[in-house]
């Protein structure tokens, strides 16, 4: 009889402890569930936050690219152009598995604007505009409201079969360029040639062909294509010549830490200007103190004039300068470098006697340009944007 009870009260004691068991597994199930999602959402948010910072990057990039060069282009149609770019990049970087969602509508996940600083308090307000901005500001969604939400672990545990996740990304341009400086692993990308700045006669130099706009307008790059198309774009070219004896050129190779030896033209030529190149100069270049005299060759035969024909299309940072003495193309001279400016490389020929460079101003945005401390000091450099992120 004693025997019996004990295993009836062992029974009931099973029969009790089963349910508690069942919640206690309920609980901690759900406890899993619950952290799995968080984590499942966190990397979701950091992976939406990377397909914004793409794309407002790239829409930073859009924003300052040749289309400024040209007197007429069209506000909207360029602001539309950049709303499409910042769509395709976002969309092209999934989060969670699932297709960013970015509006494209204008005021909505793309928007533009300049920051403008109130001089009484200093405050920074951002204005919205189409017209000459200098920001962009992506907004990028996968939640429930685009279709797009994240799927959870265990909705059944937790009741939640999907979470919603946003980022923001805000990107700057500025052309008030003081210096370039390579990066550790980003060179400045610029070729060592110097155009001649002014008084070299008729239409053949920078100041009247390119800022006159008196250059002629006859090619144009096509991007998609990556080929020189014979029509107009609106952006003058202008055509360097290296000269000859009797007649003195519009262009040299100038001397950035190379000493003009072959080797190192060939690196800075495909490579841009490193951080050894720049040893001579405190490691970035300057303007701030004034012009910088400069060795220079007008010698572009051989292995310059090889390297170029490979590189047409390309954008570069390039130097102008004042002429000092009379070139002799097979001679070391002096140049005074003033300032920087950007070229697209169109067409490189040779005449028999000479090398003739066509070229057209271009758009540069590179993370190796200088911003000047205050922002009121210097003049605006057209050709020639720093880009970041500012958000």
């Amino acid at each position: 009889m004693q025997s019996r009870n004990r295993q009836l009260e062992f029974h009931n004691r099973r029969g009790s402890l089963l349910p508690a068991i069942a919640v206690a597994i309920l609980v901690a199930g759900g406890a899993v569930a619950f952290v799995l999602d968080q984590l499942w959402l966190s990397l979701a948010q950091r992976e939406l936050q990377t397909a914004a910072n793409a794309a407002a990057l790239a829409a930073g990039q859009e924003m300052a690219n040749d289309e400024l060069l040209r007197l007429d282009y069209d506000t909207s149609a360029r602001a539309d152009a950049i709303r499409e770019v910042a769509y395709d990049v976002a969309t092209s970087n999934p989060a969670a598995g699932k297709k960013v969602a970015v509006d494209t509508e204008p005021h909505q996940d793309v928007r533009f604007g300049r920051p403008v600083m109130d001089p009484l308090t200093g405050q920074v307000t951002f204005i919205e505009t189409d017209h000459a901005p200098s920001s962009v500001i992506v907004n990028a969604h996968c939640n429930r409201q685009n279709g797009n939400a994240v799927s959870l672990f265990m909705p059944y545990l937790t009741g939640q079969p999907t979470g919603d996740v946003s980022a923001f990304a805000e990107a700057s341009v500025s052309n008030r360029i003081s210096a370039v400086r390579p990066l550790q692993h980003s060179n400045v990308p610029a070729w060592p040639i110097a155009i001649l700045e002014s008084d070299g006669g008729d239409n053949d130099d920078w100041a009247t062909t390119v800022e006159l706009r008196e250059g002629p307008d006859d090619w144009s790059w096509n991007r998609d294509l990556q080929q020189l198309s014979n029509t107009s774009d609106g952006i003058p070219e202008m055509i360097l010549r290296t000269g000859t004896r009797e007649v003195s050129g519009n262009v040299c190779i100038a001397d950035i830490g190379t000493d003009l030896h072959d080797y190192r033209l060939r690196k800075q030529f495909r490579n841009g200007w490193s951080w050894e190149n720049l040893q001579d100069f405190d490691s970035e270049l300057s303007f701030e103190q004034g012009a910088l005299e400069l060795s220079a060759s007008a010698d572009f035969f051989g292995m310059p004039y090889e390297e170029l024909k490979k590189q047409i299309g390309q954008t570069r940072i390039v130097l102008l300068y004042e002429r000092l003495d009379a070139f002799d193309p097979v001679k070391t001279h002096t140049i005074k470098a003033t300032r920087f400016v950007a070229v697209r490389l169109l067409e490189v020929r040779s005449t028999g006697d000479e090398i003739e460079l066509v070229v057209q101003p271009a758009i540069v945005t590179t993370r190796t340009a200088v911003l000047c401390e205050s922002q009121f000091e210097i003049p605006r450099n057209p050709y020639i944007y720093r880009l970041a992120l500012t958000q």
